[in-house]
């Protein structure tokens, strides 16, 4: 369950189902982000769990406010709903301006004293004028948001790009204003009236807390969390990293930052590549995001991802337990299936929970229409005995690899087969998906053709036509 990040009134609970083991980290992030200012990052790649992490923080957070002597203000920003915007930071500034309205009632600090909105909103509204004299208007984008906004009630727009460009909207109609009264003020704002007049907003949120709970400004840290960064364009991306080193680290105030730092990293090295004249070199953008992160974990591998994607869809911990339960009997091949849940390509949590509820999808469909076959006295369709550990491996192809590769592999020719699959290293050293999928099929099929146990193409194929459609052929 993901954190809802919406106020309710009801003081409803969330607590976060850890299946995963990491709320230590959870916990030692949240100690750092109250002691510490800066930007903490944590990396991992697409489908780590990097969101999960944040949400656990957060409750961290939140729960052990009482051990802390300084207590958190949480802010939540989820860059790519501006995405459509010329630049991020007047969005993370907007964010700021919602701050009351995020999260559950009582888990931040009341702000719910009049003046204390006004006075918020008027110094979002200053600093997102000061950004625009920088970065520039919106212009048509914000008319386009509005007219999308409107389209909504007739069905015609994506929900998606309705929620991203009504964000930006909204942004637009608050700072174009704003805009035009900063210029009053000044001709050219700089990193360092932008980065004063942060450093006052972060005393006005800690000033407004310590009116509502009675306490000093000095007790309180404002810890702004950015989710999805690497969702965003890659120009948007480095932009948004340079305003947090250049502009927006002031005292008082910590970031903690979700991250692909390897995508990143290749996002720098596109935004300077004339500077760098020409290089791809991944290290030099990684030395770069050293500059800006002043503290990273990277999310491993999880020893329990298979037992917690198992656990999601079952009331089982592992996937030869889902196939005996379903089979009604003992698995057949079941070392080769705890084998195969183990390759590296798999172990992201998102990855293994789609394999894994698509697997079980799969084999209880396989499996019912075997039992109604039985029942009415028709001839049973032909599978294998050990079918289920095919059927995983398929499902597990499905996600890693190319339709073409997993055909060839069913018609019993191609890489996968013969055993010659050339594949570049990833940066890390490991190999890639169509070399683990091959090495791990090398021993299985040698074992499958000595015993003639491997299952003909016909079969294969529609093992497969099942995976895809989630139906058994007829």
């Amino acid at each position: 369950m993901e954190l809802d990040h919406r106020v309710d009134t009801s003081e409803q609970r969330v607590t976060l189902d850890d299946k995963l083991g990491r709320r230590p980290l959870a916990r030692m992030l949240a100690d750092h982000l109250i002691t510490e200012p800066g930007v903490v990052g944590v990396y991992g790649s697409w489908g780590s769990g990097k969101s999960f992490v944040l949400d656990l923080t957060i409750e961290e957070l939140f729960d052990r406010a009482y051990l802390y002597d300084v207590r958190p203000i949480v802010c939540y920003f989820q860059p790519w709903q501006y995405e459509p915007d010329t630049s991020l930071a007047p969005g993370l500034i907007d964010a700021i301006n919602r701050l009351p309205q995020q999260f559950f009632h009582g888990k931040n600090p009341k702000f719910d004293q009049p003046d204390d909105y006004a006075r918020l909103r008027a110094a979002t509204t200053k600093l997102i004028g000061l950004m625009r004299g920088l970065v520039g208007i919106l212009g048509p984008i914000a008319h386009v948001g509005t007219a999308v906004v409107a389209g909504l009630s007739i069905g015609t727009v994506p929900p998606v790009a309705v929620a991203a460009l009504a964000g930006v909207a909204a942004l637009a109609d608050a700072t174009t204003s704003a805009a035009g009264e900063a210029s009053d003020q000044t001709t050219s704002p700089n990193a360092a009236e932008i980065n004063r007049e942060m450093s006052r907003l972060v005393q006005l949120l800690r000033e407004s807390a310590a009116r509502g709970e009675g306490r000093l400004a000095e007790k309180y840290r404002v810890v702004i969390v950015i989710d999805d960064l690497d969702r965003c364009a890659p120009e948007l991306l480095v932009d948004m990293l340079n305003w947090l080193k250049v502009h927006l680290s002031v005292p008082s105030c910590s970031y903690l930052l979700a991250l692909d730092h390897e995508a990143a990293a290749r996002a720098i090295i596109g935004r300077y590549s004339a500077y760098l004249g020409g290089t791809t070199e991944i290290a030099y953008g990684l030395r770069y995001l050293e500059k800006i992160v002043n503290f990273e974990v990277e999310l491993g591998q999880s020893e329990l991802v298979e037992q917690m994607a198992a656990a999601q869809v079952s009331t089982h911990r592992s996937v030869v337990e889902i196939v005996e339960h379903v089979i009604s009997r003992q698995a057949v091949r079941s070392a080769e299936m705890r084998w195969l849940m183990r390759l590296p390509t798999l172990q992201s949590p998102r990855t293994m929970l789609k394999v894994v509820n698509r697997f079980s999808r799969v084999l209880g469909e396989l499996q019912r229409d075997a039992d109604e076959r039985q029942r009415i006295g028709t001839s049973a369709r032909h599978l294998p005995v050990d079918f289920a550990f095919w059927v995983l491996l398929l499902v597990a192809m499905y996600y890693r690899l190319r339709p073409d590769q997993i055909e060839d592999f069913c018609h019993g020719q191609g890489l996968l087969v013969n055993g010659d699959a050339q594949e570049e290293a990833r940066s890390d050293g490991s190999l890639g998906p169509v070399a683990e999928f091959r090495d791990f099929l090398l021993p299985v099929l040698r074992e499958s053709r000595g015993h003639g146990t491997l299952p003909p193409p016909k079969v294969l194929l529609d093992l497969y036509t099942a995976v895809r459609q989630l139906v058994v052929p007829g």
